[in-house]
């Protein structure tokens, strides 16, 4: 942020540009972007448009996706308000993709480290109680005292827009839960409530959605009911029985899903 405010108020102002090496070069544009536009306005625009994309979620990226398209009118650039302001948006709209995929990076990550944080407190309530949780309980719950003082962090999905209560996090379950699977927790498309149910997901629903070759555009249906994310990369993270952590593509097939619930996989796909 700061350092794009800095370039900014230096090709307004046309001041010398220094590098490390000692050489610089005169940001030339000076007197063009004071006749275009107004420098606090051009300056606020790009402030409101950092908080946005540093506190967005996906409930919110299509509407700031949109925003951000430069619109073709020529009337606003009559204005120096919103010219400055749809300059400010055009330069913003040639950085969003590369912002976004910076952005849903450390999302991934924080997501896969959700998980595994879930999977270590699930494996230390079975060192403690000589078995992991039982059908008749939520695991969620179970697994809270493992969690420290904000255990309900950890079940939030940060690059999926959720209501409060809601997670896409669930323990693989339902007949033969203490079987040796490799898999002990996954996401699953529909969110489900903390504090309803148990927190499983049953094994005969845990397929992925295919997407169509010939339609790659199309993303999964929202009645879908299976295992996957909002994550763009097209992976969805899974814990482990060893502690580990990892994503699963949504290319693995029904056989390779299998063999990981069954416990018989010998590679992760």
């Amino acid at each position: 942020r700061y350092f794009g405010l800095a370039a900014m108020q230096d090709q307004y102002w046309g001041n010398v540009a220094g590098y490390p090496d000692g050489s610089s070069v005169h940001m030339g544009v000076g007197a063009f972007m004071q006749w275009t536009v107004d420098i606090n306005i051009f300056m606020a625009r790009a402030n409101k448009i950092y908080d946005a994309l540093v506190k967005q979620t996906t409930v919110d990226r299509k509407s700031l996706e949109d925003a951000l398209k430069p619109s073709w009118n020529p009337l606003p650039l009559f204005f120096v308000r919103s010219r400055s302001n749809q300059i400010m948006d055009i330069q913003a709209s040639l950085l969003f993709t590369s912002v976004q995929a910076a952005h849903e990076g450390w999302r991934g990550c924080e997501c896969k480290d959700n998980i595994q944080h879930l999977t270590l407190a699930l494996l230390l309530y079975e060192k403690d109680h000589g078995k992991l949780p039982g059908e008749d309980v939520d695991w969620r719950e179970a697994v809270k005292p493992y969690l420290g003082k904000d255990p309900e962090k950890y079940f939030r999905c940060p690059t999926r827009g959720l209501a409060e209560g809601e997670t896409t996090y669930a323990m693989i379950g339902g007949p033969g839960t203490q079987s040796p699977t490799r898999l002990l927790i996954v996401e699953v498309f529909q969110p489900q409530k903390l504090g309803e149910g148990n927190g499983r997901f049953p094994f005969e629903k845990a397929v992925l959605w295919k997407k169509d070759p010939m339609q790659p555009n199309v993303r999964c249906p929202d009645d879908f009911d299976g295992l996957g994310s909002f994550h763009p990369n097209g992976r969805s993270n899974v814990g482990y029985r060893s502690g580990a952590s990892r994503d699963i593509s949504e290319k693995t097939s029904p056989e390779e899903l299998q063999k990981l619930l069954d416990g018989t996989a010998t590679t992760v796909p």
